[in-house]
């Protein structure tokens, strides 16, 4: 998927109930890309090894013992739709609610048509995220489907299920729904709280069409408190994502600015404003806008004791792509934190892809 929806400290809207339940304009450009110039240092029957090794990681942890790694191995597979179909089949049935509502939305998401029977019944699940993921595969099918419980959903007293709610209907493509999350945002409460379920509200929004809600992400950029960082996090990722290029400067911003108040290396990662999770999250999104790679952010916490960061430090690795990050990435293949192994295979996966 293109938002991440399992990746700790990326913000998913599944993250609380799978750890719940088991125990993602303005500024110039700067040089051309010249990091990402394909994969010379790597011999083509390296990198198919490479790819091959990735994907068997991905299928062997999709039925890991805990629910926060099938869903993220899951996820990663999708970069393999041929290899992904029947580890989403098995998504279906799982015993835990955030795999099975993430299993429909990627079965909506790779047209996987032979699924309807399945999604048809799982709108009837007993979870709310589930019944919500498959209203939004059918929907995404061309299937029709009663979305109108969507609408409830964002006024859920979960908040996973609101941020689920928000993000289906983003996917779903339908523009009647914006007053329906202009109408959820007008009723978050403002601060800590509902800033992660703000922006998602804000990513479906553009999605949808409301180019004003693109303000929101760009605000959102700036955590005014600790308990801020991961929705600020999440905001990086989606301005990567919608390609929103006028939020350029700002990224750079959160990049580079140290405590001093200026912008420009700093003589260690301590002396930097924004914490790796964020600057991490900002240079992943630059890559994505197509600025210039800034990998040296990532070699600085490739070591990093936090296993979220060396996970962010694999997908900065993976969009820059080149032989240089892959052979990186192949290092954090053999990292001793699973999530780490999926993260690094999921980027692997995407960059070695035939397109």
């Amino acid at each position: 998927m293109q938002t991440k929806l399992v990746l700790a400290l990326l913000a998913p809207p599944l993250l609380a109930s799978l750890a719940a339940c088991s125990s993602s304009g303005t500024g110039s450009r700067n040089a051309p890309r010249t990091e990402t110039t394909a994969h010379s240092d790597m011999s083509p029957l390296h990198r198919s090894a490479l790819r091959e090794r990735a994907i068997a990681e991905l299928e062997s942890q999709a039925f890991a013992e805990w629910a926060l790694l099938r869903a993220n191995a899951m996820e990663g597979l999708s970069g393999a739709p041929s290899r992904a179909q029947g580890v989403v089949r098995a998504g279906l049935a799982d015993d835990n609610q955030g795999v099975r509502a993430i299993a429909a939305m990627l079965a909506g998401e790779m047209r996987l048509t032979e699924l309807v029977p399945s999604l048809r019944a799982m709108t009837e699940d007993p979870s709310p995220l589930v019944r919500t993921g498959a209203i939004a595969a059918l929907a995404m099918m061309g299937q029709e489907v009663d979305q109108s419980p969507l609408a409830q959903m964002l006024q859920h007293d979960r908040e996973d299920v609101r941020r689920q709610a928000a993000f289906a209907l983003g996917e779903i493509g339908n523009s009647s729904a914006i007053p329906l999350l202009r109408s959820a945002v007008r009723g978050t409460p403002m601060g800590s709280r509902g800033a992660i379920f703000r922006m998602q509200a804000a990513e479906a929004m553009v999605k949808l069409g409301d180019k004003d809600a693109i303000n929101a992400l760009r605000a959102g950029l700036y955590p005014s408190e600790t308990e801020e960082i991961e929705a600020a996090v999440l905001a990086a990722q989606i301005l990567g994502e919608v390609g929103d290029v006028g939020s350029a400067k700002q990224l750079v911003e959160i990049i580079e600015f140290t405590r001093n108040g200026r912008t420009g290396s700093a003589n260690s990662s301590a002396d930097y404003l924004y914490p790796p999770e964020l600057r991490l999250a900002a240079a992943t999104a630059m890559v994505k806008l197509g600025f210039e790679p800034r990998g040296y952010i990532g070699t600085a916490f490739q070591e990093s004791p936090v296993p979220t960061v060396r996970a962010q430090v694999a997908f900065l690795y993976g969009e820059i792509g080149s032989g240089e990050f892959l052979q990186r990435l192949e290092l954090l293949m053999s990292d001793n934190d699973p999530l780490v192994r999926i993260s690094a295979s999921s980027a692997v996966v995407d960059a070695l892809a035939v397109r």
